[in-house]
């Protein structure tokens, strides 16, 4: 990067009008070094190139070669304003493409971003979808076991043994079966049968 130099016969003042031809090498210039007069208290100055929006240019190449190009100087901020239509123009289009591009490459980034988020909720979908249904089978096995805990704690209907002790209130019995005046001739081993006084 390097600057052009430009001999002045006079200290330059804010706002001032400056003209000069752009060099035979005009790559990697980035602005003007303005040397004052001699004897002058500030024996020279930068000044870096700015478009017509107020933004440096940078070093990119901005002149074609032996042209005159005007700029107005400003000496509180250090700038040289580029007058010349073309180049602000031809300026104006590299930075257009320059945004256009760093544009695609947000809106690239933003679509992976989105992809990747896309992945990521239909994961979480999925996650939930298999929880739903973990959740489902294990009510389904809940309601199952409370079933048989219900079928154990019966009394079966149709007969057969019983390991615990049975509490009853207002047994009903069955005459001639558990119950009558008489024994019955033939009893059954291990049955209990009530014999009725009267």
């Amino acid at each position: 990067m390097s600057n052009i130099r430009i001999d002045l016969e006079a200290t330059v003042i804010n706002g001032q009008p400056l003209t000069f031809k752009s060099p035979v090498d005009c790559a990697q210039i980035t602005g003007l070094k303005v040397y004052y007069p001699e004897g002058d208290a500030v024996k020279s100055r930068v000044f870096q190139f700015a478009d017509a929006h107020g933004k440096n240019v940078g070093s990119v190449s901005l002149f074609a070669e032996n042209v005159l190009v005007k700029v107005i100087l400003d000496t509180d901020l250090g700038r040289a304003y580029i007058q010349n239509a073309d180049t602000n123009a031809y300026l104006e289009a590299q930075f257009a493409a320059a945004r256009t591009a760093a544009s695609n490459a947000n809106t690239a980034a933003a679509t992976a971003q989105s992809t990747a988020d896309a992945a990521k909720t239909a994961a979480a979908n999925a996650n939930t979808t298999a929880d739903n249904a973990q959740t489902a089978a294990n009510s389904a096995n809940n309601a199952a076991t409370e079933a048989q805990n219900t079928a154990n704690a019966a009394l079966p209907k149709a007969g057969g043994t019983m390991t615990g002790q049975l509490k009853v209130k207002g047994l009903v019995l069955t005459s001639g079966t558990d119950y009558g005046t008489t024994l019955p001739a033939a009893g059954t081993a291990g049955r209990i049968f009530f014999k009725k006084v009267t």
